[in-house]
C-alpha cells in the first residue's frame, strides 16, 4: 500500500489524516554518532579553558615592548620640522626663534614662575605679564614636551618667552 497508514487495534490500517491531533508528530532524523543536543560542540586539538592563547615569538609579560627605530630614553626627541642645530637659538630680528623642542619645564608657586629648557639654548622663563596668558603658555609648553613638537616662540625685551606656537 503506498499510502502512509496507522496500524489500528485490530490490525487493520488506516490512512493517516494530517488534520487529526491524536497523530504524534514525526520524528526528526537522528544524527549519526554520539551526538547530545544538551552538549556544546568540543574543539578540535589540546585545549584547555582556562589557559590564555600562547603567544608567538620570545614573549616575555614583564618586559614592556622595545620602541622601534633609533631610540634613546637619556635623549631628548628631535624637532621636526626644519630645524637646524647650528643656529644655536640665536634670535632673528623680529624676536622670534622657531624649530626649537623643549626638553624640561620647572615652575615655583612664587616668582620666577615657569622656566622651559629649549634644547640647543638653555632655560627661558615663561613670560609672567598675564595670568591667563601664564596659564596658557605653561600648557602649551607641556603639550609640546610631552608630544616631542617643535615650537617656535618670541622673546619680549627681557628674554622671556611671551608667544608660543606649536
Amino acid at each position: 500500500m503506498a499510502e502512509n497508514t496507522l496500524a489500528g487495534k485490530a490490525g487493520q490500517d488506516e490512512p493517516l489524516d494530517p488534520d487529526d491531533a491524536e497523530q504524534p508528530p514525526p520524528a526528526p532524523p537522528v544524527p549519526a554518532g554520539a551526538w547530545d543536543p544538551n552538549t556544546p560542540p568540543t574543539p578540535t586539538g589540546a585545549w584547555d579553558p582556562n589557559t590564555p592563547p600562547t603567544p608567538t615569538g620570545a614573549w616575555d609579560p614583564n618586559i614592556p615592548p622595545r620602541p622601534t627605530g633609533a631610540w634613546d630614553p637619556n635623549r631628548p626627541p628631535a624637532p621636526t620640522g626644519a630645524w637646524d642645530p647650528n643656529t644655536n637659538g640665536a634670535v632673528s630680528a623680529n624676536g622670534w626663534t622657531r624649530n626649537r623642542a623643549i626638553t624640561h619645564l620647572w615652575s615655583y608657586n612664587a616668582s620666577p614662575g615657569v622656566w622651559v629648557a629649549v634644547h640647543g639654548i638653555g632655560w627661558k622663563r615663561l613670560s609672567p605679564a598675564s595670568e591667563s596668558g601664564h596659564s596658557h603658555l605653561t600648557m602649551l609648553a607641556l603639550l609640546a614636551k610631552s608630544n616631542g613638537l617643535a615650537v617656535s616662540y618670541h622673546e619680549d625685551a627681557h628674554g622671556q618667552i611671551d608667544q608660543l606656537v606649536v
